[in-house]
C-alpha cells in the first residue's frame, strides 16, 4: 500500500535525477499515457518498481506526465518534498 508523507506542507522542494529519488515524496502526479492512471500521487514515496516503470515506459516512447526531461534527453528528473 502506498506510504504517504503527512507534513506535505514542507517548503522543501527541488528537482532530482530519478534514479536518486527512492524513498523521497514526490511533490507531483506522474501518470503514464496510455493507459492514463496515476501511478504516483502528490506526497507518495518513491520506490524502486515506480522508477523502474517511468524509465522503462519512457523508453518505450509513452507519454509520462509529472517528470523533466534534462536538454540531452537521456536523463529524468522529478520534483520531490524533502
Amino acid at each position: 500500500s502506498p506510504v504517504f508523507i503527512s507534513a506535505f506542507c514542507a517548503r522543501s522542494l527541488f528537482c532530482m535525477p530519478l534514479e536518486e529519488a527512492e524513498g523521497r515524496a514526490a511533490r507531483t502526479c506522474v501518470t503514464i499515457y496510455p493507459p492514463g492512471v496515476p501511478m504516483l500521487m502528490p506526497g507518495e514515496r518513491i520506490g524502486t518498481r515506480e522508477i523502474a516503470r517511468i524509465r522503462e515506459d519512457w523508453k518505450l516512447g509513452l507519454t509520462v506526465e509529472g517528470i523533466c526531461e534534462k536538454s540531452d534527453k537521456l536523463d529524468l528528473w522529478i520534483e520531490v518534498v524533502i
